[in-house]
């Protein structure tokens, strides 16, 4: 049996389920219990990255794809008809697609980039972020760490959360960690 479809529809249903596969092996991660706000972070830049770099090059399932694709325009026994402009339409709508899912993981995870609070953990729980100088490091986190206070005062309040002993064994984590 021999079928014919536009070329066109196949590389469209093609990017969809490429775009689902990223996040499918992607969003796992955001769903375990032991994961930092710096490493929230980064996949989500991650991932924006990998959304980029399909509008940029071909990745592994589409050069896949299109080296089964015969001479005589023929994937697994379906013949493909092309028309002008098929290409185009297709890096469109690539684009599209990578622009939205990044524009939604960026409004989804916005209180990682704006909130003082998620930022100042974020930055806490990075070393590499921290000053190489003792000096500097002795004071390091002190303003950030006010900032993850007022963004769980209640919390805190309820359970007596002591802000000195807090400081205290920041600085003993500091000093430790260098």
């Amino acid at each position: 049996m021999h079928f014919s479809t536009h070329f066109q529809h196949i590389f469209n249903a093609f990017s969809t389920y490429l775009l689902c596969w990223v996040f499918a092996n992607r969003v796992t991660f955001f769903q375990r219990d032991d994961v930092t706000v710096s490493a929230v972070q980064l996949k989500i830049d991650t991932l924006c990255g990998a959304l980029d770099a399909m509008n940029l090059r071909p990745g592994e399932h589409v050069r896949s794809f299109c080296a089964e694709i015969t001479d005589d325009n023929v994937f697994k026994g379906i013949h493909l008809t092309r028309q002008n402009g098929d290409d185009a339409s297709y890096t469109t709508i690539k684009t599209e697609l990578t622009t939205s899912a990044k524009e939604y993981f960026h409004k989804r995870f916005s209180n990682f980039q704006e909130d003082p609070g998620f930022c100042g953990a974020a930055d806490l729980s990075n070393p590499q972020l921290w000053p190489r100088e003792r000096q500097d490091l002795l004071v390091f986190g002190e303003n950030k760490l006010t900032d993850i206070k007022q963004h769980f005062q209640a919390l805190l309040t309820r359970h007596n959360f002591d802000e000195q002993a807090c400081l205290d064994e920041w600085l003993e984590l500091k000093l430790l960690v260098y």
